[in-house]
């Protein structure tokens, strides 16, 4: 909670269990008080009346989290229409919204850059359509939504060029074409998560990574149809990535050697339970890779039947944070 003379400003009540309405009724009715960020995710307890009177009463809200507010119906959840101001706004987890719900939502919010909708069982391609109306959009996060299918990515990749970042993790409907038509035209992402999307193949990542190239952070875990060659392909064209998962993939000592010869700003890198990773490969990475930007390498779960000796060889890189 920050103050500003006699003012709040941010008030972050996130995992506050107990929060009930009569303490957020005490803030808002401070008599001088300008609340710009409230973060209330995971207060069950929490219920419409208290979403109601921050919407009417806080004119320069511009962040809200309800992530998780489980107390919340579809009437509080569309009270958030009127904070007008409101630029980043996380809505997961919540299945009291409806694709009504996000509709009137969105439609009220011009200057809404930031929306996360992730694991809102109710909302269906209908409902994620309409988020194209959403002009100033950059940031969506749209994974846990299982039913998801490829027309709404598709109507949204082809009326958010503006996008930066876009989470999908876990949406196993979504093909590798669809991945080919948010490459094509969201050219600018820099924040890609796709892991779990099983049907992600060689041809949609090689799309993927080659039209986006200011790619920053790309999460590839667990998307079991890349080969080896299609990995490569991250060597290939990604030069501007600093976090990369990889973990549960077909990545092998080949690909992450290219990784480490050409993706020199590489900070983070996952590649936990790969099973083409040898420990020679490994250290050959992280010795490339930690004389430009690697710090942090999680490596577990792939060298179960190395000796404890051979082991202790990570150790003596000191430059790296290194799990194994």
């Amino acid at each position: 909670m920050r103050s500003c003379e006699n003012s709040l400003e941010y008030i972050n009540f996130a995992g506050c269990s107990k929060l009930t309405n009569r303490t957020v009724f005490s803030i808002v009715a401070h008599g001088n008080i300008t609340i710009t960020s409230l973060i209330l995710n995971r207060c069950p307890w929490l219920k419409d009346d208290a979403i109601i009177l921050i919407t009417s009463a806080c004119q320069n809200l511009w962040q809200l989290g309800v992530s998780q507010c489980s107390g919340l119906t579809s009437e509080g959840l569309r009270a958030i229409s009127f904070s007008k101001s409101l630029r980043t706004l996380d809505l997961s987890l919540n299945s009291a919204l409806t694709d009504e719900v996000l509709a009137a939502i969105i439609d009220s919010l011009a200057l809404l850059s930031s929306l996360d909708v992730s694991g809102c069982e109710n909302i269906s391609d209908e409902g994620v359509s309409n988020i194209r109306r959403v002009r100033n959009l950059s940031s969506l996060d749209l994974s846990g939504n299982m039913t998801l299918t490829d027309r709404s990515l598709v109507v949204l990749a082809s009326e958010c060029p503006q996008l930066i970042s876009l989470k999908c993790m876990m949406l196993p409907n979504i093909s590798s074409k669809t991945v080919q038509t948010i490459a094509t035209y969201c050219s600018s992402l820099e924040d890609v998560d796709l892991s779990y999307v099983s049907l992600l193949d060689d041809i949609g990542l090689r799309m993927l990574v080659r039209r986006c190239g200011g790619l920053k952070v790309l999460n590839l875990a667990w998307c079991e149809s890349l080969t080896p060659r299609g990995l490569k392909y991250i060597s290939e064209f990604s030069m501007s990535l600093e976090t990369l998962n990889v973990s549960h993939t077909n990545i092998g000592d080949n690909e992450l050697e290219a990784i480490a010869d050409n993706c020199g700003k590489l900070m983070t890198c996952h590649a936990v339970r790969c099973q083409h990773i040898s420990l020679a490969g490994a250290l050959r990475f992280i010795q490339v890779a930690s004389s430009k930007s690697l710090r942090r390498v999680d490596l577990r779960r792939n060298f179960h039947k190395a000796e404890p000796k051979d082991l202790k060889r990570f150790d003596a890189i000191r430059s790296v944070t290194i799990l194994y």
